[in-house]
C-alpha cells in the first residue's frame, strides 16, 4: 500500500572523481567552489567521510544499497557485471513512498545495463545526446559534459512542479583528462587543470540550487552532495585513482542540507562510509523500511548525539584487474589505516593523513589486531553474486578511453603470489604512455616503452597484447605472434585467443589457428569476427561444410557483414 504524497524532496549530486581537499570547508582552495562553500554554511559536513572503493561503478552502487562492494556484487568499473535484482536500492523504496524519481548520469560507466535503474521513473543514460566532445576528450561522447547533464534534469523537474521528487544528478566533469577550460576560466587554472574541472563542477551545482530557490522548493528538499571517490594527483606514484586505496581517492566530500527552520548545520568529525547515506536516508524518508545493509544511521549524529565509532572497510579490486596485481583490501578506523596487501601498510591519520610514513614494520601487533578486525568484518558480509552483462564493441572502447580496460589479471595466479601494486604501478604508467603513442600510431615508440613493461611486470597481460598489436602494425608477425602467445598464456578470453588465431591465419598457418579461434568462439559465440576467422580457417582446411556453417552463422547475428555473405558464394556446393 502506497504512502501519504510526501512533501520533502530528495536531491542527491554526486560529484565524481573530486576530492575532499578541493572544497571549502575540507580547507579547499579560497573561493574555487563558492557554491558549495555556501551550501555548506547550511549543512552537516562530515570531515571524514570514506568511500568504500575508488571507483565509480562501485562506489554508486554502495551508496544506493548501503552495501559494501564484495556484498553488493560490483567490484570494478570494468568487470561487464550488473547488480542482482534482488539487492534492494534506495529508489526503489522512495518510489514506493510516492516519490517521482529522475536520475540524470553523465558517463557510461553508470550505463542503465549496470543495474542501478532500478526504481527511476527515467534514467537518462544517453551519452549520445552529449552536443559535441567533452572539452579535453579526445575519444568523443565517452562522457556528456556537466551543463548537459544539469540542462536535462532541470527539464525534468520543471515538467512536475507539484510532484515530489528524488532527483540524482551525476556531475563526471572532474575526472581525466583534466582540462584548464581556457574558454571559459582563461589562464587560471593552466597550471591546475584538475582544479578547473572542479570549478565547473561547482558551477554546476549552483544552478541546481538556484532552480530550488526560483521555484520554492529549496526549504522542503534534503540536498546531499557526496564525491564517488578521489583522485590521486601523483602522490604514491598514483596519476588519478583506482590503483591504491590512500586517503587521495577514498577521502570525499559528504554534506547534508537537512530541510526545515531548525534543521541541523554542524561538523561531525567521526569517520563515516558511503555506506551510511543509505540508512541515514531511508531513516527520513521510509522510516518503517527493514532492509539489510551495512551502514550506520548518522541522522542522530546530525542532532547532536555521538556517533559511535566503528571501523569502515573499503577495497581496490582494479589492480588485479588492469595490472595483474594483488588487489587491495584496507580498514579505517578513528586513529589507524590498515591496507592488507603483499606488503602491508600502517598510518597513524592522527599524525599522517597523507600517509607518507608506513608503520607495519615498527608496529606489527597493531598491523595484526587490525588485520583480524578486517577479517571479521569480511566474514559477516552478506554475498550478493552480480550478474554478467554484454556490452557491444563500441561501449568496450568507451570504457577503455576511461582507463577501464580490464584484462590484466592473469589466469590461474593466486592472490598471495601476485605483485604488489606499489612495484607495478610505474610500469602501468608506461603502459598508458605507451597506449597514447598508439593512439597516435607511434607504434615503434610504443613497442620499445612496452618491452620496458614486460621485463618489468611479466604478469601484465595487457602489455603483452597490446605488444603484439605494436609489432604486427609495424609488420613484425614473428615478434607479434611471441607476444600475443604470451598473452594467451597469461589469460586465454576470448579477444587474445582471436587475435593470435587471426595472425596465423594471416601467415596462412590454420592448423594453428583452428584450436584457437575455436576457444575464442566458445568463449564468445556471438562474436562475429571470431566465427568468420574459423571458417577461413576450416576452409584453408577443406572443411568446407563446417566453414560453411559458421559463416552462416555469423551472418545470422549480422545479416550485412558482407566478408561471410561472400565467402558463402565462393564456397562449392558440396566438398567434393
Amino acid at each position: 500500500m502506497q504512502a501519504t504524497v510526501p512533501h520533502v524532496n530528495l536531491l542527491l549530486i554526486t560529484l565524481d572523481t573530486t576530492r575532499a581537499d578541493r572544497i571549502g570547508p575540507w580547507n579547499g582552495p579560497r573561493n574555487l567552489t563558492p557554491n558549495l562553500d555556501e551550501l555548506a554554511t547550511r549543512s552537516v559536513i562530515f570531515e571524514r567521510a570514506y568511500t568504500p572503493v575508488p571507483l565509480t561503478l562501485p562506489s554508486h552502487a554502495s551508496l544506493l544499497t548501503g552495501l559494501y562492494p564484495p556484498e553488493h556484487g560490483l567490484r570494478v568499473n570494468s568487470g561487464l557485471r550488473r547488480l542482482e535484482a534482488t539487492v534492494p536500492l534506495l529508489t526503489e523504496q522512495l518510489r514506493r513512498q510516492g516519490y517521482r524519481t529522475g536520475a540524470f548520469v553523465g558517463s557510461f560507466v553508470l550505463d542503465r545495463k549496470f543495474g542501478l535503474d532500478r526504481g527511476f521513473d527515467l534514467y537518462d543514460d544517453k551519452m549520445e545526446e552529449a552536443h559535441g566532445p567533452t572539452p579535453g576528450d579526445a575519444h568523443g561522447h565517452k562522457m556528456r559534459i556537466g551543463e548537459r547533464v544539469v540542462d536535462a534534469a532541470l527539464g525534468w523537474l520543471r515538467q512536475r512542479p507539484r510532484n515530489a521528487f528524488f532527483c540524482w544528478v551525476h556531475l563526471f566533469d572532474a575526472h581525466t583528462p583534466h582540462d584548464a577550460r581556457p574558454k571559459l576560466f582563461g589562464s587560471q587554472f593552466e597550471d591546475r587543470p584538475y582544479d578547473a574541472g572542479i570549478a565547473y563542477v561547482d558551477q554546476q551545482v549552483g544552478r541546481l540550487i538556484e532552480e530550488l530557490r526560483r521555484t520554492g522548493r529549496d526549504e522542503n528538499t534534503v540536498i546531499v552532495v557526496v564525491g564517488d571517490h578521489g583522485e590521486s594527483l601523483g602522490e604514491h606514484g598514483e596519476r588519478t585513482h583506482g590503483f591504491h586505496v590512500y586517503n587521495a581517492t577514498l577521502h570525499v566530500p559528504l554534506m547534508i542540507r537537512w530541510t526545515g527552520p531548525e534543521a541541523p548545520t554542524r561538523r561531525i568529525s567521526t569517520p563515516v562510509s558511503m555506506v551510511d547515506l543509505f540508512p541515514t536516508l531511508l531513516s527520513k524518508f521510509d522510516p518503517r523500511a527493514e532492509i539489510s545493509h551495512s551502514g550506520q544511521n548518522l541522522w542522530p549524529a546530525c542532532l547532536g548525539e555521538t556517533l559511535p565509532p566503528r571501523p569502515l572497510y573499503a577495497e581496490s579490486n582494479h589492480p588485479l584487474e588492469e595490472a595483474g596485481a594483488a588487489p587491495l583490501r584496507s580498514l579505517v578506523t578513528e586513529r589507524w589505516k590498515y591496507i592488507r596487501s603483499p606488503q602491508p601498510e600502517l598510518y597513524d591519520l592522527e599524525q599522517d593523513f597523507g600517509e607518507t610514513h608506513n608503520l607495519a614494520g615498527e608496529n606489527l601487533a597493531q598491523v595484526g589486531e587490525l588485520d583480524q578486525r578486517l577479517q571479521e568484518l569480511e566474514a559477516g558480509f552478506t554475498i550478493h553474486q552480480s550478474i554478467a552483462v554484454t556490452v557491444a564493441p563500441h561501449e568496450l572502447r568507451k570504457l577503455a578511453s576511461l582507463g577501464y580496460a580490464g584484462g590484466g589479471a592473469a589466469a590461474g595466479v593466486a592472490e598471495s603470489s601476485r605483485p604488489d601494486i606499489k612495484d607495478i604501478l610505474p610500469f602501468y604508467n608506461l603502459y598508458t604512455d605507451a597506449q597514447e603513442l598508439i593512439g597516435q600510431q607511434q607504434f615503434a615508440d610504443a613497442a620499445t616503452l612496452l618491452e620496458r613493461v614486460v621485463a618489468g611486470a611479466p604478469q601484465f597481460f595487457q602489455a603483452w597484447f597490446n605488444l603484439g598489436v605494436c609489432c604486427e602494425r609495424m609488420s613484425d608477425f614473428e615478434a607479434a605472434q611471441a607476444a600475443y602467445q604470451r598473452a594467451v598464456e597469461l589469460d586465454a578470453n576470448a579477444t587474445a585467443c582471436m587475435t593470435l588465431g587471426g595472425l596465423y591465419l594471416l601467415q596462412n598457418q590454420p592448423e594453428k589457428s583452428i584450436p584457437l579461434l575455436e576457444t575464442s568462439v566458445a568463449l564468445k559465440p556471438d562474436s562475429i569476427r571470431a566465427l568468420f576467422y574459423l571458417g577461413e580457417a576450416y576452409r584453408r582446411m577443406n572443411r568446407w561444410e563446417d566453414a560453411r556453417k559458421l559463416y552462416l552463422d555469423a551472418l545470422a547475428i549480422d545479416p550485412e557483414f558482407l566478408p561471410a555473405r561472400e565467402a558463402v558464394e565462393r564456397l562449392p556446393e558440396s566438398a567434393p
